[in-house]
């Protein structure tokens, strides 16, 4: 076995670790609720599934990145919802079935539409440099492992003994973000001149998609007429997406470091901006309230 291919089987590991401990967090409930609010579904889904990946593609080329760095773009689009968009949601006032909900659907569509958007990622920016040899059936049984399986297992086992399940959770969850934490800095001190290279170039572009991604499920909510509660949900529900899967795809598809950077720089940036738009909504709602 290569490094690499140790690399990869220790990374899909910790993934799938991780995806457990989400899925010890889901109910069946949690889907059901989302039968009450078909619109604001279907909007916040199309969100990420279609807006997210379309912005992320056009800003690769707009901005004619390197390969690497726009095939690092294209992993942060086709990740699923990130948990802690539930989180700020809950801070924010948003819509917390539909937050849940959208969230789990999509870490549950993934394991189909990761693999498409990856390939057409692929096929778009790698060209002759071949960054990432992706196989679209190869990747989704990936996915099948990291992210269908432990998924399903952990929402089986929350089904049976809630209580250990919320447990265990947290305890999963510190524990492979820690190791994977560990792994992408090995990989970046031993590629230090590269990433150095690349890391300036990543910012702008990481930026521009997250609050692009915001902007465009706003106007996309307030088209459909939604409430308040519902748009604070769904901007962030398509603003906020799994960095630590990309960076563990990014990691097992790919030998190149470059394609780390975005997914990294993401997972920083997404706390920020998610602050912002949650003391903008925390001072909307407070005007609203005196002026009624």
């Amino acid at each position: 076995m290569t490094q690499h291919q140790a690399t990869v089987v220790f990374v899909s590991s910790v993934l799938a670790v991780i995806t457990f401990a989400i899925g010890l967090g889901l109910t069946l409930d949690d889907f059901r609720k989302l039968r009450a609010m078909p619109r604001a579904f279907a909007v916040g889904l199309a969100g990420q599934l279609l807006l997210l990946p379309a912005l992320a593609f056009l800003i690769a080329c707009a901005l004619d990145l390197a390969p690497p760095l726009a095939l690092g773009l294209i992993l942060i689009a086709a990740a699923p919802g990130g948990a802690h968009s539930n989180l700020y949601a809950k801070l924010a006032g948003g819509n917390m079935p539909l937050s849940i909900g959208l969230t789990a659907t999509s870490n549950a569509l993934g394991v189909l539409t990761m693999p498409i958007v990856i390939l057409l990622g692929t096929l778009a920016f790698s060209g002759e440099a071949k960054v990432i040899r992706v196989s679209p059936l190869e990747t989704m049984l990936q996915l099948l492992f990291v992210l269908a399986l432990p998924l399903a297992l952990g929402m089986t086992l929350r089904h049976r003994a809630e209580r250990w399940a919320k447990r265990l959770s947290p305890i999963l969850m510190t524990i492979a973000v820690l190791l994977l934490i560990f792994l992408i800095v090995m990989s970046v001190r031993s590629n230090g001149e590269r990433v150095m290279q690349f890391a300036a170039l990543t910012g702008a572009p990481v930026l521009a998609l997250n609050l692009g991604a915001m902007a465009a499920a706003y106007l996309l909510s307030v088209l459909s007429r939604l409430g308040r509660r519902e748009t604070i949900t769904i901007v962030l529900e398509v603003g906020i997406q799994n960095a630590t899967l990309a960076v563990g795809l990014a990691m097992s598809l790919s030998e190149d470091p470059a394609v780390l950077l975005p997914p990294i720089v993401y997972s920083l940036v997404v706390y920020f901006t998610g602050a912002l738009f949650l003391g903008i909504a925390t001072l909307t709602a407070r005007r609203s309230r005196a002026e009624a």
